[in-house]
């Protein structure tokens, strides 16, 4: 918390860049927002996805290239559905996808 009693608030800005004000109020409605901001990152600018439809193996490829493979645990296998086809199913308790490192970009680039 600040010393205006209020944590904070994120907003994009229109060059998807997602910017953090400390103390800022979410009871100014649409007001501008005011005060110091600090830059987090960027929206428009994936560090990793996944879609979750590889179907097999125990790896889901990042597909934006930058090489964030996640490991599947034993909690995680792949089941074919009508909807979406062959997709990642988590047992709700010890599932997991384990990436090879950070994979939230926070150095404000």
């Amino acid at each position: 918390m600040t010393g205006s009693g209020y944590p904070g608030l994120y907003a994009e800005d229109t060059s998807g860049s997602l910017w953090y004000y400390p103390g800022q109020s979410t009871s100014s409605g649409a007001s501008p927002l005011t005060g110091t901001r600090q830059l987090t990152g960027m929206v428009n600018r994936a560090t990793a996805q996944w879609t979750l439809a590889d179907g097999s193996g125990s790896a889901a490829a990042d597909a934006t290239g930058n090489g964030h493979t996640g490991t599947l645990n034993s909690g995680v296998g792949w089941v074919t559905g009508t909807a979406r086809g062959t997709v990642a199913s988590f047992n709700g308790s010890s599932g997991a996808i384990i990436t090879n490192g950070p994979v939230v970009n926070t150095a404000g680039d």
